[in-house]
């Protein structure tokens, strides 16, 4: 996944208008397929792993970065880059509930 990252700084400038409110709609879409076999060839000799499962798992995942990182470049106020990453991986790592649960407590 440090690869999406990485996609995404080296071409921000295009995906911040391509993923904006005013940029092109099917755009995530093809940025999924493109990322996506990538991901998905890291576990393609894991005959353990459910292949259909696993493609569910990082559809979600690849939305959620997209929709974080979209989000991040409408932001007028934003988070410095390396702490969105940071808050991306606890998110991936430890959960939305657990995340969640943090602020209720605070």
């Amino acid at each position: 996944m440090n690869t999406f990252l990485e996609l995404y700084e080296k071409n921000s400038k295009y995906y911040t208008v391509l993923l904006g409110d005013g940029g092109d709609p099917a755009f995530a879409s093809k940025l999924k397929k493109a990322i996506k076999p990538i991901i998905i060839q890291e576990f393609a000799n894991k005959p353990t792993v459910n292949q259909q499962e696993l493609g569910y798992v990082v559809q979600y995942t690849l939305s959620a970065r997209i929709g974080m990182m979209s989000y991040w470049y409408r932001q007028t106020d934003k988070l410095p880059s390396d702490q969105l990453h940071e808050l991306i991986k606890k998110l991936t790592e430890q959960g939305v509930t657990r995340q969640l649960q943090r602020y209720k407590r605070q």
